[in-house]
């Protein structure tokens, strides 16, 4: 949701994601709740089917902290408030070495969590 800052001015949340060859349609369920912008920068062939976002092609170099570099470069004066960077990838639970299956996310911790700024001290 939009938060009030103290001063009455409303508190951005950004979801922003790198995007390659995943699938993507899961970030769907984000776009539509209040208050949090979707941004995908691609740097795959075909561009990821989700409405209402910004999608932005990059050249595909680096990984994906290029393109969380890159957004907080081009957006050091704009930045939301509150700014979650994930892979195109759904997360999910576990952390397991050398293994595609990574989710990222520790027990008793869900997406959402992450995109609740009221739960953290900033």
């Amino acid at each position: 949701t939009f938060l009030s800052h103290a001063g009455g001015d409303s508190f951005r949340i950004e979801l922003v994601l790198a995007h390659y060859s995943e699938a993507c349609d899961w970030v769907q369920r984000y776009v539509n709740r209040t208050g949090i912008e979707v941004t995908i920068y691609t740097k795959g062939e075909e561009f990821p089917n989700v409405t209402g976002v910004s999608v932005l092609p990059l050249p595909n170099v680096g990984r994906e902290s290029h393109s969380y570099l890159y957004h907080i470069v081009e957006n050091y004066h704009r930045l939301a408030d509150w700014t979650v960077f994930t892979e195109d990838k759904e997360p999910s639970w576990g952390y397991f070495m050398n293994n595609s299956s990574n989710g990222h996310l520790n027990d008793n911790v869900t997406f959402d969590d992450y995109l609740d700024p009221e739960d953290h001290d900033s």
